[in-house]
């Protein structure tokens, strides 16, 4: 028998067109889960390309062209990811049938249902289980679908670009798909539940998973920007100075040490305040605390009778009880929070706290090596980066 050391693979060109910023990244894998950076680039959309779909899009196209030239990425496999304001997700039961007829069962539901032609979407559906109903078998069906028009619109600014696209997927499934490689990890951990919440700039992705299963999936239409015009009516401020002030003010909060071995970082009870750093057991292992974060950035806008706030506490607590409804015996142990709005430490603290579950920022790159040839003046590889957890999930 011959040994070997399995030789490094390229990731694809990760493309994640969020609806803030577009994010671009690749990776390298070796043996025994390594991971390590190749190019990244992360550009924020400008005013403009936020408000107008047209002036979004050809600036989508030609910064895309801008970071591939002048970024070291290889070769042309990419993977792309729809925004998720443009992504309908769905959770649903149709009576017990098998994987072979689970996708026209599925499509039938959701035509005569919620009024969806099959032909106009592209749709994917997957089994989450069979549940008892008033003593009929029936299967629960997750589907993320989103218009045949606007995944073929991304895919050809993929193309445009000169990339050759080789999936097409939701942020939820990345979201999931990067966080199991980094979590789960040891034994038992394959199945464990837990709550992801993608704070992002337009809406909030909630992605419900046992261990790298995604089992339930949302899109609440409340994120930054809502937060945004809440500070703007608040001081009197136009939407452009409020988003500037949330910035500088997130800023002066980021992490200031790496994120634990574990990729997550403890949510301490003041923002201020400097956490010990002993280590702590975590079913079976262990993970090290030790953050402190600069500046108290306050509570969520009006505290927590902000409406965004509520409605999001709303969706979040709907998740849980449906989660809860189908799987009583395996509760959620923890909420990872994720995206560019989960610097905002107050917020994500006071969300685990409405839940009743507990909070840490997860950090997406605690497994992928860096060193000072990948700094840039966006991406510093001694801070976590929650904002690129969809792009590392492409990758991967």
């Amino acid at each position: 028998m011959a040994f070997g050391i399995s030789k490094p693979r390229l990731s694809p060109i990760a493309v994640d067109f969020g609806a803030d910023a577009l994010k671009v990244l690749q990776i390298e894998t070796g043996g025994e889960g390594a991971m390590s950076l190749v190019a990244a680039a992360s550009v924020p959309l400008p005013d403009a390309a936020r408000q107008e779909s047209a002036t979004r899009s050809s600036f989508l196209a030609e910064t895309l062209k801008t970071v591939l030239r002048q970024r070291p990425f290889r070769g042309k496999r990419a993977m792309i990811a729809i925004p998720a304001f443009q992504t309908l997700a769905h959770n649903y039961e149709i009576p017990a049938c098998n994987d072979q007829d689970l996708a026209s069962q599925a499509d039938l539901y959701l035509q005569t249902r919620l009024g969806l032609d099959p032909r106009r979407v592209v749709a994917r559906h997957q089994s989450a289980g069979n549940v008892a109903r008033d003593g009929r078998n029936m299967t629960r069906v997750l589907t993320t679908a989103a218009p045949r028009e606007t995944v073929m619109h991304y895919v050809e600014l993929a193309q445009g670009a000169k990339l050759e696209v080789e999936g097409v997927h939701s942020e939820a499934a990345c979201v999931v798909g990067g966080f199991s490689r980094v979590f789960n990890r040891r034994a038992g951990d394959e199945d464990r539940p837990v709550l992801y919440i993608d704070l992002g700039a337009v809406s909030t992705k909630i992605a419900l998973a046992q261990g790298p299963k995604l089992v339930l999936a949302r899109v609440a239409a409340v994120g930054g920007d809502a937060w945004t015009r809440s500070l703007s009516r608040r001081e009197k401020l136009t939407f452009a100075e409020a988003r500037l002030a949330r910035i500088a003010e997130a800023s002066g909060a980021r992490v200031e040490c790496p994120a634990g071995p574990n990729g997550s970082l403890d949510l301490p009870e003041e923002p201020w305040a400097e956490t010990s750093t002993e280590t702590t057991a975590w079913d079976g292992g262990t993970e090290r605390r030790g953050a402190h974060f600069r500046n108290a950035e306050l509570a969520p806008p009006d505290g927590k009778n902000d409406p965004a706030f509520k409605c999001l506490v709303d969706e979040l607590q709907m998740s849980l009880r449906y989660y809860e409804g189908v799987c009583p015996e395996r509760p959620v142990e923890q909420a990872i929070f994720c995206g560019g709005e989960a610097n905002r430490l107050a917020t994500c603290r006071a969300l685990a706290r409405a839940v009743g579950l507990p909070g840490r920022i997860g950090e997406p790159f605690a497994r992928v090596q860096r060193d000072a040839s990948s700094r840039h003046s966006w991406f510093d590889p001694d801070t976590p980066s929650p904002g690129l957890a969809v792009a590392l999930g492409l990758c991967l």
